[in-house]
């Protein structure tokens, strides 16, 4: 068996470093990689976002790729002259980086390109499927982040076998820097049920949902209250739609937060209301801090919760099936308790070590056929 590079260069690309699952995943897997013999960098095609410090902090290279308006249209300059300049051995693309990393290494004539596909949600046009084709034709390996993903794009691009399901995975939950009181007092809650959702504020999300099905849970012995954790573009809109609703004293914006861990340990349970998913990060983990879920039965979320006694999946777009999923969990603590501890349970499944092993065994996999001289 040819032996590995000592410390393979690997090369991470993906859109940016916003405040996204997608993102979070890179970001922890390029802080995981060096422990793991292995050299990363990040290369942004579009923009750099907030992760980027945290990375460069860890002493991870961060590039912004993003090309001059008067760039040759389809060709990623700026792409192929970093990573020329960085000499990866594999080069890892993901979710809206794909085309870009490919025409890279067609370029730099470098067969050693992963793909990971974490989702798509809208129909696309049928020139960007001919060449996601091309796409998979150059690429060593593709994965996903969950069945439904993976499924969904075999049969998108006529793939001989199904990309690999590689889940996504969380670590251990830090530590809460605020106790369940303070935070609730932060509010001005006391008894109320609290319950959280984490998320960009984008129409995919649909938080309009929540707060639709949170004006149908009037008269609950314990009033039910909601904070929504992340910012976006339909912050404005939302709240004046839990305004027109009457919720807007009930429904709390908080805007992106780092301290996730502190509301989710103030939380009674969490709420998922997406029109589409792939396998969402804050789904697991809330559920490692023991919430009870309601979801909306879209994307990787059934993969997670079918069969566990973690939670209750709803219809997307369904605002009725959504509020009385709220209000049975509302309304029943014991119930409450045992579809957390469920959660718990099925959250230690989905592990961040888990996830950089499967990711590792893939560029080995990759790198050895390149040295034996075969594709994989």
């Amino acid at each position: 068996m040819a032996a590995l590079p000592r410390s393979p260069r690997i090369a991470l690309v993906l859109p940016g470093l916003g405040p996204g699952g997608l993102e979070r995943v890179v970001a922890d897997l390029a802080q995981a990689l060096p422990g793991r013999r292995y050299e990363p960098a990040v290369f942004c095609t579009t923009k750099i976002g907030i992760h980027a410090d945290e990375l460069r902090r860890a002493g991870i290279p961060v590039s912004n790729c993003r090309d001059a308006p008067l760039r040759v249209p389809g060709l990623p300059v700026r792409l192929i002259a970093r990573l020329r300049e960085f000499g990866p051995a594999v080069v890892h693309a993901h979710s809206g980086a794909w085309r870009p990393a490919a025409v890279a290494c067609a370029v730099l004539r470098t067969d050693a390109l992963v793909y990971t596909e974490h989702g798509r949600h809208a129909r696309q046009p049928r020139w960007r499927t001919f060449v996601d084709r091309w796409c998979a034709r150059r690429t060593a390996r593709v994965t996903a982040v969950s069945g439904a993903a993976a499924l969904h794009l075999r049969n998108l691009l006529a793939l001989g076998t199904a990309p690999e399901v590689i889940h996504n995975g969380v670590a251990p939950v830090p530590a809460r820097r605020r106790s369940r009181e303070e935070v609730r007092a932060a509010l001005g809650l006391t008894d109320e049920v609290l319950v959280v959702s984490v998320g960009r504020l984008e129409p995919i999300k649909d938080h309009a949902l929540l707060i639709d099905a949170l004006s149908l849970l009037d008269g609950t012995p314990r009033p039910v209250c909601a904070a929504v954790l992340g910012s976006g573009s339909l912050a404005q809109e939302l709240g004046r739609q839990a305004a027109r609703l009457g919720v807007e004293r009930r429904v709390f914006f908080l805007g992106y937060r780092q301290d996730v861990a502190d509301w989710l340990g103030a939380a009674d349970l969490f709420v998922l209301s997406s029109a589409g998913e792939g396998l969402p990060l804050a789904l697991l983990e809330a559920m490692s801090c023991g919430l009870p879920v309601v979801a909306t039965s879209v994307g990787g979320v059934p993969e997670v919760l079918a069969g566990s006694g973690a939670g209750v999946l709803v219809p997307p777009g369904d605002r009725n099936a959504l509020g009385r999923a709220i209000r049975s969990l509302a309304t029943d603590a014991g119930l409450r308790a045992a579809m957390g501890g469920a959660a718990r349970d099925r959250a230690r499944l989905y592990s961040r070590d888990e996830m950089v092993s499967r990711y590792a065994a893939v560029y080995d996999e990759v790198l050895r056929g390149r040295l034996s001289g075969r594709g994989t």
